[in-house]
This record gives C-alpha cells, structure tokens and sequence, in this order.
C-alpha cells in the first residue's frame, strides 16, 4: 500500500492505494498534480473568489446570501475543478435543490450568482440550466 496527501480545492485529502491499482492510481495523480493553477480551480473557490473581488461593491447582504448558497446548497457542485465543470452536474445540483421545494424564484437567484462566477472565471462556459416547477418550465 503507498499513502499519498495532497490537497483538492484547498482542502486536504489523503488516498491510501492498494498495490493492484496502484500504477493506475500514481498515473492519475500525476495527471492531477501537473494541472496548471487554474485547471485546478473548483466552483467554490471561483465562487470565493468572484465575491472577494467584488467585496467594496455588493452589499453585506448580498455577501451574506452568496455565502449561504456556497455553504449551505447545490452542494454536489462545488468541489468540482471548473474544467470538468459540466451542464449536467448544475442541472442535477438544481434539481436536487427543487425536489427539497426550494421555490423557482430562490433558484433562479442562485444560477444568477452560478452564472456571474462562471462568466468572470470560465467565460467559454453557457450552461442552460431549466428550473421547473409544477408543470411550469422556465428557462434563462
């Protein structure tokens, strides 16, 4: 077995492999461990960072609300590398917030905040995430 630490979107992780899959392990982590800084960019940490950057112009409050939404929902896609960052994954992440019964109004303030974090860090990125809601589909 061989222990590897190392960290994943600021947090830190540590992987012990067994010995069969270890060269396919070793190969992965290379792979990861080459990614440029920004290849290794997670939502959360753009979303942290979007927020820093605009500290002096949004309001305590509106800092306050995008801070519940990283720590508190679509909790499935905030630890993924923007890179690998897909539609589906945002898609998913919504629904899950929509099937708690969150309302279409709450949903479509937190793809705004999304959309305005990926804008700023992953411009070629235009997902189009539905919000549905009681047989009502809406799309923006």
């Amino acid at each position: 077995m061989k222990t590897y630490n190392f960290n994943i979107c600021k947090y830190h992780v540590t992987i012990t492999i067994e010995r069969k899959i270890y060269k396919v392990a070793e190969e992965k982590l290379a792979e990861e461990i080459k990614m440029e800084e920004s290849e290794r960019l997670c939502l959360m940490e753009a979303a942290e960072r979007y927020i820093d950057s605009k500290r002096e112009e949004f309001a305590a409050s509106t800092i306050k609300g995008y801070e519940n939404i990283i720590y508190h929902h679509l909790n499935d896609v905030w630890l993924i590398y923007l890179t690998k960052l897909t539609e589906k994954h945002l898609q998913s992440a919504f629904d899950e917030e929509m099937a708690k019964g969150l309302s279409v109004k709450t949903l479509k303030g937190y793809k705004t905040f999304i959309l305005k974090v990926l804008a700023e860090y992953r411009p070629d990125f235009h997902p189009n995430i539905r919000l549905t809601k009681e047989g009502v589909n809406e799309t923006a």
